[in-house]
């Protein structure tokens, strides 16, 4: 036994470190499993070529491109905010939109990993870099950030979207901040450009780059509290 007493041993406080990860995995692309170079159709990016269209399929990556009337989404090399990937959307003269969709909620029956969890009545802040370059048309929405609230029962509740544009910008951030409703149990994230929603086609490439979603008050471990052996 140590010689050390009962009313001689040391009682230990220490605050932990923050605990505030980014809730969207891969939100800087660098993970770009294989898969066709230009996606022209909807599919879930899952580290095959050909993709795959089961609405609850787990994906490594996490991310669905929705692609409609001839858009397309890619990983682009040649453009990023930082490191070696973006992912790029383009609307082109026959294109309707392109959607790129993190891990959707709109199914209740959906696999759990493929959600982002998120706690009811609480502010989540969404921050992304985007660039656009804009060609000619118009339309009523143009390159954005749009986050889906979801109860997980396959109803969606609240969207919450980002700055709209629709002309050329060079590598900008972006800021949403919202508070889920009382219902609200899980996130769906969307990289959007719409290229046919008004009087003349859109035509416009947007690239998305280091997407981060945490809660806006960052989480903290409770104190750990111990003492030292007799």
């Amino acid at each position: 036994m140590s010689r050390q007493t009962a009313t001689s041993r040391l009682s230990i406080s220490k605050a932990r470190k923050e605990v505030n990860p980014n809730l969207v995995k891969n939100g800087d692309f660098e993970y770009a499993p294989p898969f066709v170079a230009v996606q022209t159709a909807s599919m879930w990016i899952d580290g095959t070529a050909t993709g795959g269209n089961t609405d609850e399929k787990p994906t490594p990556i996490g991310w669905y491109g929705s692609i409609v009337n001839g858009a397309t989404c890619q990983f682009d090399t040649s453009t990023s905010h930082s490191g070696t990937k973006s992912m790029k959307l383009s609307t082109p003269t026959t294109g309707d939109y392109a959607e790129i969709k993190y891990r959707s909620t709109y199914y209740a029956g959906i696999n759990p990993e493929n959600k982002i969890i998120c706690q009811p009545n609480t502010s989540y802040t969404c921050t992304y870099w985007m660039k656009t370059e804009y060609t000619s048309g118009d339309s009523n929405n143009g390159a954005k950030v749009t986050i889906i609230e979801g109860d997980g029962l396959g109803t969606t509740g609240t969207n919450t979207s980002g700055t709209e544009i629709k002309t050329t910008t060079d590598w900008t951030q972006y800021t949403v901040t919202f508070t889920t409703a009382s219902t609200a149990n899980s996130l769906n994230l969307e990289c959007r450009i719409y290229g046919h929603t008004g009087d003349a086609d859109l035509i416009m490439d947007a690239w998305f780059d280091d997407i981060v979603l945490k809660p806006t008050t960052p989480v903290t471990r409770t104190a750990a509290t111990g003492r030292t052996a007799c």
